[in-house]
Formats: C-alpha cells, sequence, structure tokens
C-alpha cells in the first residue's frame, strides 16, 4: 500500500493552485492503469478537493506490460502503397488534380 496527500504531489510538481488537476489525476482510471495502482480508500472534506486529500493505492502486481495506443497504429498503412514510389506518384497527382481545379475555379 501508498499513501499521499493531493498537497504533497502538488508540491513535488512544482504546481501552484492546481489541486483540483491533481485530484482528478489521482483519480483517473488511466493512472490507476499506467502505474500499476487500485484506489484502495480516500479521505479528506466533503469536496474531495484539497490539499489534505490522502490517497491510498494498492500495488496490482502485472505480468503484460501497460500497451501505448500510438503503437496500436503502427502498420496500419502497410498495404496502402504496392512498391516504392508510389507515395511519390500519389503525392504529385493530388498536387495537379488541385492545380487543375483551382485553373477551373478562375476560368469561371
Amino acid at each position: 500500500m501508498v499513501s499521499v496527500t493531493a498537497g504533497e504531489v502538488q508540491k513535488e510538481l512544482g504546481l501552484r493552485n492546481r489541486i483540483a488537476w491533481v485530484c482528478t489525476a489521482l483519480r483517473a482510471e488511466r493512472f490507476q492503469l499506467e502505474n500499476h495502482l487500485r484506489l484502495k480508500a480516500e479521505s479528506g472534506p466533503p469536496s474531495g478537493m484539497s490539499t489534505t486529500v490522502k490517497f491510498t493505492f494498492e500495488l496490482v502486481p502485472s505480468d503484460a506490460p501497460i500497451k501505448n495506443p500510438l503503437w496500436e497504429l503502427r502498420g496500419i498503412a502497410k498495404g496502402l502503397f504496392g512498391k516504392p514510389g508510389d507515395w511519390e506518384a500519389s503525392i504529385l497527382k493530388d498536387r495537379q488534380d488541385m492545380i487543375d481545379a483551382y485553373e477551373k475555379m478562375n476560368r469561371r
């Protein structure tokens, strides 16, 4: 188990007047998942937004590393262009199409 107060976190991060952000971040599911934590207890004033709010986390063991959603995009366009030079040809064609459309528009 690990316990921290929102005020300690704010101070260590060098923040000022950002206690609501700190409290919200510590409660966030994403923060807990990425750091292998589970919020077990929270104590403090009823507002839940104070430097004195104490968060108690349980460390959750994990065999699998947390996946970064950006890595899931890796290779998404792998089959988009068949051979070297296709991308460049596509860009040149798009540029020419834009020039042609612009010239046609100005001829009216």
